[in-house]
């Protein structure tokens, strides 16, 4: 019973603030045929993207509390960081930390970026997803060199209960991913993965606020 407790009590997340900010436009999601030249990790953000992600900046400062803990969280890719340091750019006078972790990483799609006919060259992988496909169980499958929904999930979930939930009174601001924010969503408000299937992505640059009493209000900016 003291384990059960003292895991509870550890867990609590009393006081943080939390929001989910999806990177800014970027060149794949003009042109996903981008892929097929360069990683997923290198696709910058576009023109349209840096007014975004100034945009959601400057909605930032002006809701940030700028006497309690701020923490700038990113992804290892390459929008993740260009919006985030255009978000840090336009926080006037605030003092925060601020950390990437591999954690908050999208989805791995391994070869589906790069192959030009999926269905085509990988016959066995697309038959096997079909199959899941048709029971609804696709939320499970793994592309080759890539990884599920599911996985996904799992480090999603390990990164809330490492990082967010062992912390109070602070505000954690997050760049990530628009299917990474889906799983987010999932983990933390415990929905089944049904309920991420039926998920659209957030509009690039948009922001979802988790309040301090852990209450989920939605997507409360979106840029114009």
């Amino acid at each position: 019973i003291n384990v059960v407790y003292n895991q509870t009590k550890k867990g609590n997340n009393m006081g943080n603030k939390i929001y989910l900010v999806r990177h800014a436009q970027s060149e794949a999601n003009v042109n996903f045929r981008i892929l097929r030249t360069k990683t997923n990790m290198s696709a910058n953000i576009t023109d349209i993207g840096h007014v975004q992600a100034k945009e959601t900046g400057i909605y930032l400062n002006s809701v940030l509390n700028k006497n309690a803990d701020i923490k700038i969280w990113n992804s290892p890719y390459q929008r993740t960081r260009q919006t985030a340091q255009i978000i840090k750019d336009n926080l006037k006078d605030f003092r925060y930390e601020e950390e990437e972790s591999l954690y908050i990483g999208e989805r791995q799609f391994g070869v589906l970026d790069s192959a030009e006919n999926y269905s085509h060259e990988y016959k066995e992988e697309v038959k096997h997803y079909l199959m899941h496909k048709k029971e609804k169980h696709d939320f499970f499958v793994r592309p080759s060199l890539g990884e599920s929904p599911y996985d996904m999930c799992l480090r999603l979930d390990a990164f809330i209960n490492f990082y967010l939930k062992t912390t109070t009174n602070t505000q954690h601001v997050l760049v990530l991913h628009g299917a990474a924010i889906k799983g987010f969503l999932m983990m933390w408000l415990k929905k089944n993965y049904e309920w991420y299937n039926e998920q659209n992505n957030s509009h690039n640059a948009a922001i979802h606020y988790i309040d301090e009493y852990n209450k989920y209000h939605g997507e409360i900016f979106t840029p114009t």
